[in-house]
């Protein structure tokens, strides 16, 4: 789970061990701008592709996105989304970095939420959500796997399809509105679970997960590095019920979680 994605995995490598994608491309046989187009994720590898960078290499363990992954969560969600354009928020390091200190700040936790995971039969695509949704601490990925343990289905949608926010959903720089363009989600109880939303509101605001319920609402993770009195104002600038879960009631949740299964 979690896994370091192939492209970030390659160049790694790559420039670890002093290859410039030319001589790398000349080393294994491919073209100097197949190795480009691997290196920034623009493409998937094939099996070839990658034992025959592997020998050069040595990759270790990495992540490779399932084939047709996109039309699997699009599918997921299709009752809402039949067509749909893609956007993905920024972060400022990948969700794979924050589940590694997810790792160190809850290790039995996470080990035993984990488990649930890699028993359900679309693992695969759970374990391509976690690299597709933007997580900004070690809560947040926390949460995310907190709600794959409880069977959350990956799916891919349009926010605007669900309703209308009272602001409109912007990207990180709030220059353009992008509530018809669709965005990775966790869908559990008909519930819809969008994480890292930017709206303008004056300014551009961040929420850690909008949710739908047959209406809005906000969760905000309270944890090491945020506190809800640090934005009292977050819920009457949004129009939108803010819910604050800290971080003993989310450890709590996930204990809880833990002994229903062991029952």
């Amino acid at each position: 789970m979690f896994k370091v994605p192939f492209h970030i995995r390659l160049k790694d490598r790559r420039t670890h061990l002093g290859y410039t994608q030319r001589k790398l491309a000349d080393s294994c046989g491919l073209s100097p701008g197949r190795i480009s187009n691997l290196e920034r994720g623009l493409r998937n590898p094939t099996v070839d592709e990658c034992r025959l960078l592997d020998k050069f290499l040595s990759l270790g363990t990495y992540f490779v996105a399932p084939r047709e992954w996109y039309r699997q969560m699009r599918d997921n969600a299709a009752s809402h989304s039949p067509r749909i354009r893609a956007f993905a928020p920024t972060q400022d390091r990948p969700t794979f970095i924050r589940y590694r200190a997810c790792c160190n700040a809850y290790p039995f936790l996470t080990k035993n939420l984990l488990e649930s995971i890699t028993a359900r039969q679309d693992f695969v695509l759970c374990e391509c959500i976690c690299h597709q949704i933007p997580c900004e601490s070690a809560l947040e990925a926390l949460f995310l796997l907190y709600l794959l343990a409880r069977n959350a289905k990956p799916g891919f949608l349009q926010p605007s399809s669900l309703g209308r926010t009272p602001h409109p959903i912007v990207d990180d720089r709030g220059r353009e509105e992008i509530d018809t363009k669709a965005r990775s989600c966790l869908i559990l109880d008909s519930r819809y679970y969008f994480f890292q939303v930017s709206f303008a509101v004056g300014k551009t605001v961040r929420v850690d997960v909008l949710r739908w319920d047959e209406g809005w609402s906000v969760i905000e993770l309270n944890g090491p590095g945020h506190d809800e009195r640090q934005d009292p104002w977050k819920g009457s600038s949004l129009e939108l019920p803010v819910h604050y879960v800290s971080e003993s009631e989310l450890v709590f949740r996930c204990q809880r979680l833990e002994m229903e299964r062991a029952a």
